[in-house]
């Protein structure tokens, strides 16, 4: 019936996008091993750099491609999901990009420069284990994305309003409404000052705020 038809779609439109993202991988592992020692110098590394960061991106593009098609689920114990291999391997990727080693354990360059765009994989990861209720491992990616945010964009900026929100929804969940009364007033109070009341994500922001301020009871 139509259900199965849209199985079908749904199973060919994801092994497309699963068979994507192996030709993206591997083509950011033949740049990899190429290094940047091509003869043309600081030229040579920031077309390396350049185009590494863009795999990664798109890498990352065709994650939140899978989970829109439901890709978000594991298929057995202890195996991650089809979304979940598109993040880390995007943060592989674009910290590789620029001068980790594609390692994932720092948030910048060898000189210790974060970058914004290796917080964006964290911040869709810390979501993706949110979602799971995988908790531990959300507010670890959060942390991560916070801090890379925070150093280059400063302290009030949109994507850390992002973060501190999703957290204080975390928080709720886990039943700590004392911690997610904070995050998300913290959120909301940045958003105001850099959207206006206006702004339909402020809007969110209020009705969760209300949300826990009800179940307090204040």
């Amino acid at each position: 019936g139509d259900r199965s038809e849209a199985e079908r779609w749904r199973g060919r439109h994801l092994e497309v996008l699963v068979s994507l993202s192996a030709l993206l991988r591997r083509r950011a592992g033949e740049e990899s091993g190429r290094g940047s020692g091509g003869g043309n110098g600081e030229d040579d590394g920031a077309r390396r750099t350049r185009l590494l960061g863009e795999i990664g991106e798109a890498v990352q593009l065709v994650g939140e491609a899978i989970g829109a098609l439901g890709g978000g689920t594991a298929v057995g114990p202890g195996r991650r999901s089809a979304e979940m291999e598109q993040y880390e391997a995007a943060l592989a990727i674009k910290t590789d990009a620029h001068g980790c080693g594609g390692t994932g354990s720092t948030d910048g360059g060898t000189d210790g420069t974060p970058h914004e765009s290796v917080a964006d994989a964290l911040f869709l990861m810390g979501r993706h284990h949110q979602r799971s209720r995988s908790y531990r491992s959300a507010q670890r990616c959060y942390d991560r994305a916070l801090r890379t945010y925070r150093a280059v964009l400063g302290h009030e900026c949109i994507p850390v309003s992002s973060v501190l929100h999703d957290i204080g929804v975390m928080y709720h969940g886990r039943g700590d409404h004392g911690a997610a009364r904070k995050c998300l007033g913290r959120s909301l109070s940045m958003r105001i000052a850099l959207l206006g009341s206006d702004d339909l994500s402020v809007a969110d922001g209020h009705c969760w705020v209300g949300k826990i301020e009800r179940e307090r009871g204040e």
